[in-house]
């Protein structure tokens, strides 16, 4: 299903999405990470130029940066003597580099630290397709026909009928996406750090026409 949301609209979601997730209503689920990145679409949009539909642009520009991600790590292994089967891989796949991965690759990388897959190519990447995932569920939950599932997992004493609730119908739908991510932890599995992503982006490409960045919460 096209999605067509204007900078407006889609602004206006976000904000009332974020606030939403901020305070629930119940202590559990919790929708930190959700609205970490509800917060990030937020200020991408908010310090673009407006637009009729944003989706595309929002598309292109998450893809174009994973794509970036993806291209400054193949470059890095594909001059390195470790074996870097398993980070093509789930890059191939786009899957998540856990601190693990990361960790057994830079020991059989010859030299002194930092050495192999240094941090600030490994943290774009997973916050890109973090990024990524957390957008297409975002889009997803504005599809008629996209359902909830598995919120008796999540072992909450929130009444059914508010998880199931229409208003936390995009949350829930990138939470789920998060889940099928296999739930990463901030900080021992990967480095969530979204906007901070999108301001070295953004130094990377100052030259283009896009507006100062401003950090403001929504």
């Amino acid at each position: 299903m096209r999605i067509s949301l204007s900078s407006s609209e889609a602004l206006a979601e976000l904000k009332s999405l974020f606030d939403l997730g901020e305070k629930p209503g119940f202590e559990f689920p919790a929708f930190n990470i959700e609205t970490e990145f509800i917060d990030f679409f937020f200020q991408i949009i908010s310090n673009t130029p407006t637009r009729d539909n944003v989706v595309p642009f929002m598309n292109r520009l998450i893809e174009r940066a994973l794509a970036e991600s993806i291209n400054n790590i193949w470059t890095v292994l594909a001059h390195q003597k470790a074996d870097g089967t398993e980070i093509f891989e789930l890059m191939k796949g786009k899957q998540l580099i856990c601190l693990r991965v990361k960790r057994s690759y830079n020991r059989n990388v010859p030299g002194k630290s930092p050495k192999g897959l240094i941090s600030p190519y490994w943290n774009a990447y997973n916050n890109w397709l973090l990024a990524h995932i957390f957008w297409k569920a975002y889009l997803q939950a504005h599809d008629p026909d996209f359902r909830v599932i598995n919120v008796e997992c999540e072992d909450s004493d929130a009444p059914v009928e508010t998880l199931y609730s229409a208003d936390f119908k995009p949350l829930w739908a990138m939470k789920q996406a998060y889940i099928a991510a296999r739930r990463p932890t901030g900080g021992s599995d990967i480095f969530i750090r979204p906007i901070a992503e999108w301001y070295l982006y953004r130094r990377v490409h100052r030259n283009e026409v896009l507006p100062k960045m401003r950090f403001n919460r929504v």
